[in-house]
C-alpha cells in the first residue's frame, strides 16, 4: 500500500510539472473559503476571451 501511495504522489508532481509548463493553462487559485461561483465567473470569462462562447 505505501508504494501504491509513494508512486501516485510521483504521478501527481509529474502531471503538474507538466503542467505548469504549459502558459496557455490558467490556473484558478483558491482562497482560504472555495469560492465556486467566482471560479465560474473567471473561467467563463477566460473562455469568452479565447473565443469559445
Amino acid at each position: 500500500m505505501a508504494e501504491v501511495k509513494l508512486r501516485s504522489r510521483q504521478y501527481a508532481k509529474r502531471q503538474l510539472t507538466w503542467l505548469r509548463r504549459n502558459p496557455d493553462i490558467h490556473w484558478i487559485w483558491w482562497e482560504k473559503d472555495r469560492d465556486f461561483a467566482r471560479a465560474l465567473q473567471v473561467s467563463t470569462e477566460i473562455l469568452a476571451a479565447a473565443g469559445v462562447f
